[in-house]
C-alpha cells in the first residue's frame, strides 16, 4: 500500500476506512516484520480503559512517584488501533495524545515517552455505526492521510485464494530495513524535500 509507505517515511499516521476481513492486520504485521520493528494491535470497544492501552501503574507512597510496571500495547513501533471510533474519549486520548506529543500522560500523573519510531494505523468500519463515536475534526487532523479500502476486484479475489487459500501459517518475511534506517530516511526527507505552500499566481 503506497499510502502507508508514504506515511511511514514521512513520520505520519494513517486512518483506514474499510470493512473487516480485508487483510489490514496481516498487512501491517508483515510491514513490521519486513522493517524489523515492533507491532501491536488493540481492538477498541466502548468498555476499553486507558490502562488497557497504556499499561498498569504503581503509585509509590514513599516517593510520591508513579511507575509503569506493566507496559501496554501502546509501547511499540507500529500500533494498529482497530475500530478506533468505538472507543470513548478517555481511551481514544491514550492514542491520540502520543500521536501528537510523542508521549502519553495518565490520570495518576505519570508521563511516558514513546520511541522515535512510532506510527499509529487506525481503522474504522464505515458500515456498522451503532455504538461508535465519530472522530472529531481535531482528532482526524492527527492523521497524515485517510484512505478508504474497498473489496478486491473479483479477479484479484480469485488470485488471493489461489495463492493463499491453503496457508495456515504466516509466510516467511525477510527483513529489508531496520528501525534506524527508517529514522535516517525520515531525517533525509525532512532535510532535502521542500514543499512550497505558496498560492499559485
Amino acid at each position: 500500500m503506497q499510502s502507508t509507505l508514504i506515511c511511514l517515511f514521512a513520520g505520519g499516521h494513517i486512518l483506514l476506512e474499510g470493512v473487516p476481513g480485508l487483510g489490514k492486520t496481516l498487512f501491517f504485521n508483515t510491514l513490521a516484520r519486513a522493517t524489523s520493528v515492533g507491532f501491536r494491535r488493540i481492538s477498541f470497544a466502548a468498555d476499553l480503559l486507558p490502562k488497557d492501552v497504556i499499561g498498569i501503574e504503581k503509585f509509590d507512597a514513599d516517593t510520591k512517584e508513579v511507575e509503569l510496571v506493566v507496559k501496554g500495547p501502546l509501547h511499540t513501533n507500529i500500533l494498529l488501533a482497530d475500530e478506533l471510533n468505538r472507543a470513548r474519549t478517555s481511551s481514544k486520548g491514550s492514542v491520540l495524545e502520543p500521536m501528537e506529543e510523542g508521549q502519553v500522560t495518565t490520570e495518576l500523573g505519570g508521563t511516558y515517552k514513546l520511541g522515535d519510531m512510532f506510527m499509529v494505523v487506525a481503522t474504522q468500519n464505515p458500515v456498522e455505526t451503532e455504538g461508535t463515536f465519530d472522530l472529531g475534526r481535531a482528532e482526524k487532523d492527527r492523521f497524515l492521510m485517510m484512505v478508504r479500502i474497498a473489496y478486491p476486484k473479483p479477479n484479484d479475489e480469485v488470485e488471493i485464494l489461489y495463492r493463499y487459500g491453503a496457508v495456515r501459517e504466516k509466510p516467511l518475511v525477510k527483513p529489508v530495513m531496520t528501525e534506524q534506517e527508517i529514522l535516517t530516511s525520515r531525517k533525509t526527507i525532512l532535510e532535502q524535500v521542500h514543499v512550497d505552500l505558496a498560492a499559485p499566481g
